[in-house]
């Protein structure tokens, strides 16, 4: 594609017109050449930096086939090969606006700073035609910003809510047991309510100025939600958080300490003292691994029998959208919580599928499916149980998200819940619809 200082999108029109209008010659005409552009205009990047660079390994002088590979490389993830193909565009031609402008932006990624600020001071210097000095000076306001060693950060969502068994009511109008069959008492059969819910969260960040290195976070969320039949079942929470954190290019560590409370019915439920340390890894640049664990102390304040110490330990395999390809992840988690008593501790597992694709711009549609299963260790009820509970869930969730408002978020999501257990008060569907708007600041 033609560099220079004309806007890449134009750049790519002319050379594709080019190439369908005159007869040319060499590697940037080439069939394999317009391979490699055709699948850049897909969205798949990775194809097109093989294309690429088999190309640049027998002509490494071509001006137009480094900024090509860089563009590829960079959308691929592969930070220091587009690196390596804009310098060398550069020193082909050192007044190639556009490569200098991509260098800039891809010195900020890896937090190289002071290097993303010369770049773009160079192409200033060059005095660019107007889209490329906005998109610099645009860059060099964003790098201010990134360059504190501080960031305060936070969100704030509304919601609305429709659940057709707010109190988690059984599914059945006589429950079996072992002394004999009894009929549902009306307050505990399915509650359908309609309710609006609120949170924010805000996070304060200091980095300690390492390229690859430590920073560290403290941050505060608060969630509400409210009932338009059933106070008794509202709910509302605080949380408190302070996070360690280390970034390398392909893995991140985080260290978290959080302490929460928690409130149902209008009375204190719970306190709760823990840690979900996680360890990232990048294998490729779209697929990551991840290690996530969860050990709380929850300490209920009007039941000391239920007070517990809680584990959680998983491992999530995540794929990153490239072009139109979805976002997926699958993960798989142990638990154990060990109760004062033992009729409450329990143990079990649980699978989530998740994905998430873009159906038209800004426009994305989401689905996840999660298995469950939990075993308890003793009778809660003597005498009505006739052996420790155990539970199947199904989880099913699809929605629609917006992102077309810049810092805003337009949600509609659907979940329902089976719940099957062995003994009939805990068989249970539910079914909760959400609309709600984030907005980020």
């Amino acid at each position: 594609m033609k560099t220079g200082y004309a806007g890449c999108s134009m750049k790519w029109m002319n050379l594709l017109l080019c190439m369908l209008l005159i007869p040319v010659t060499g590697a940037m005409a080439s069939e394999t050449y317009r391979d490699g552009l055709i699948a850049y205009e897909k969205g798949e990047y990775e194809k097109a930096f093989e294309i690429f660079m088999a190309l640049f390994r027998s002509n490494p002088g071509d001006e137009d086939l480094n900024y090509s590979m860089g563009l590829a490389a960079a959308r691929a993830g592969r930070v220091s090969h587009a690196i390596f193909a804009y310098e060398r565009a550069l020193t082909l031609n050192p007044e190639n606006g556009p490569a200098r402008l991509e260098l800039g932006r891809n010195w900020m990624s890896v937090r190289q700073y002071d290097l993303a600020r010369d770049e773009f001071g160079r192409l200033l210097a060059l005095h660019p035609p107007e889209d490329i000095r906005r998109a610099a000076e645009s860059e060099l306001d964003r790098l201010a910003g990134l360059d504190r060693k501080w960031r305060f950060e936070g969100e704030a969502t509304l919601s609305a809510i429709w659940d057709d068994n707010s109190n988690y009511g059984p599914e059945s109008d006589v429950i079996r047991t072992a002394s004999g069959n009894y009929a549902a008492d009306a307050d505990i059969r399915p509650d359908e309510t309609w309710g609006s819910a609120g949170s924010a969260k805000v996070l304060y960040t200091y980095d300690f100025g390492d390229a690859n290195g430590w920073e560290y976070s403290l941050g505060g969320h608060g969630y509400i939600k409210r009932h338009e039949k059933a106070p008794d079942e509202e709910i509302s929470f605080i949380r408190a958080d302070a996070i360690l954190r280390h970034v390398r290019r392909d893995t991140l560590l985080e260290l978290p300490l959080k302490v929460s409370a928690a409130e149902y019915g209008n009375s204190h439920l719970f306190n709760l003292l823990g840690s979900e340390p996680m360890f990232l890894y990048a294998v490729r640049p779209k697929l990551q691994i991840l290690a996530r664990g969860n050990i709380e102390y929850r300490d209920y304040k009007r039941d000391d029998e239920r007070d517990a110490l809680f584990g959680e330990a998983g491992l999530i395999l995540r794929r990153l959208p490239e072009g139109r390809q979805p976002l997926l992840s699958v993960q798989v988690h142990a638990f154990n919580e060990d109760a004062e008593s033992e009729a409450y501790d329990n143990d079990g597992w649980r699978a989530v599928a998740y994905g998430n694709v873009e159906v038209v711009s800004a426009l994305y549609l989401y689905a996840s499916v999660q298995y469950r299963e939990t075993f308890y260790d003793a009778v809660l009820y003597p005498g009505y149980q006739a052996e420790p509970r155990d539970e199947e869930q199904m989880q099913y969730t699809v929605g629609l998200q917006s992102t077309a408002i810049p810092h805003c978020t337009l949600d509609f999501s659907f979940r329902h819940t089976d719940n099957r257990a062995n003994f009939d008060l805990y068989d249970y569907d539910k079914n909760v619809a959400t609309i709600s708007t984030t907005f980020t600041f």
